[in-house]
């Protein structure tokens, strides 16, 4: 009963995250106008909510955005730092266990059983690498999937999750030093 039942949300996330990478992708320019008017409505809360939103759920969008478009509406640029930052950890942390405890079945349906654990494998052996890349990048980050595929957790902070932070402040410095 609780395979079937770990199928079944396996299956659920799986048709949600195809769903949201299609729309994300098929209405980028307004999503980011929707995120552009929430940072002009609610300034340091709404990059919060905004930053764990897509950090948990896989789409297209980065939260790169959205330190220059705060930067454009006038929001104090280190408070949005903050605000970035404190969502990208919760966010990320959230997504990872998630991916950890419900994500296998999730991955499973894109990929064949011998493939998984050939991935598995793969990801606490080199997957440090395409964490740190896709953590420091505007590239999709998707802690879900990481959690999935049975990354060690004190991996995930170190190269994933602290390195999404830095480049967080690395591109607020030099937004504010530089543009």
């Amino acid at each position: 009963m609780r395979n079937i039942l770990v199928k079944i949300i396996g299956m659920v996330i799986l048709v949600l995250t195809v769903l949201s990478l299609v729309i994300g992708f098929m209405n980028y320019e307004y999503l980011a106008d929707k995120v552009d008017r929430g940072i002009s409505t609610y300034g340091s809360w709404g990059i919060f909510l905004i930053v764990v939103f897509l950090e948990v759920v896989p789409q297209y969008l980065s939260p790169h955005i959205l330190i220059v478009s705060a930067s454009l509406f006038g929001v104090d640029i280190w408070s949005t730092l903050l605000a970035m930052i404190t969502g990208a950890i919760i966010g990320s942390l959230v997504g990872f266990e998630i991916g950890k405890r419900n994500g296998k079945s999730f991955v499973e349906g894109f990929v064949k059983k011998k493939d998984f654990d050939k991935l598995e494998k793969g990801m606490n052996n080199i997957g440090k690498w395409i964490v740190l890349i896709a953590a420091l990048t505007p590239v999709p980050y998707i802690p879900l999937v990481i959690g999935a595929l049975n990354m060690d957790r004190k991996k995930f902070i170190y190269w994933g999750t602290l390195p999404r932070c830095l480049g967080m402040v690395a591109l607020t410095i030099f937004i504010y030093y530089v543009l």
